[in-house]
């Protein structure tokens, strides 16, 4: 979940959706999850102090990126082809937004500290990176 670093609503927005899919998707206990040690509501911050990602950074509104999980890893990516997991993960989002217009709610999963976003360390195509098949 990557959220505005300059934008209180859009951090609260993101601790609303993080909050209610991850209760969602406790649902599947048998999926193997993938996450990164500080997983949350991240911001990313490059080199000059800005939001790398331009999808947070451009909208003069309250906006976050939200990752559901990783069609790379086998154990997420047969639960996202179920009905059950469409039905669990729209609805989650569905609430969130609602909560968010409705109510003062923070959530959570907020991240204290930024990323600091490091090209040259990265697993892009200029590493070699290569897509999974998909079957």
């Amino acid at each position: 979940m990557y959220t505005q670093s300059g934008s209180d609503e859009s951090r609260r927005l993101g601790g609303l959706i993080w909050q209610e899919t991850v209760d969602a998707l406790a649902q599947f206990p048998d999926v193997a999850w993938a996450a990164a040690d500080d997983a949350g509501v991240l911001r990313v911050l490059n080199r000059a102090g800005e939001d790398t990602y331009g999808m947070v950074r451009r909208p003069l509104m309250p906006a976050a990126l939200v990752e559901l999980g990783y069609v790379s890893n086998p154990s997420e990516a047969a639960l996202f082809e179920t009905p059950e997991y469409v039905e669990a993960a729209s609805a989650a989002l569905a609430d969130a937004i609602e909560r968010w217009l409705e109510t003062d709610d923070v959530g959570g999963g907020l991240q204290p500290n930024p990323r600091r976003f490091t090209p040259n360390g990265s697993t892009g195509h200029a590493r070699g990176c290569i897509n999974p098949p998909l079957e």
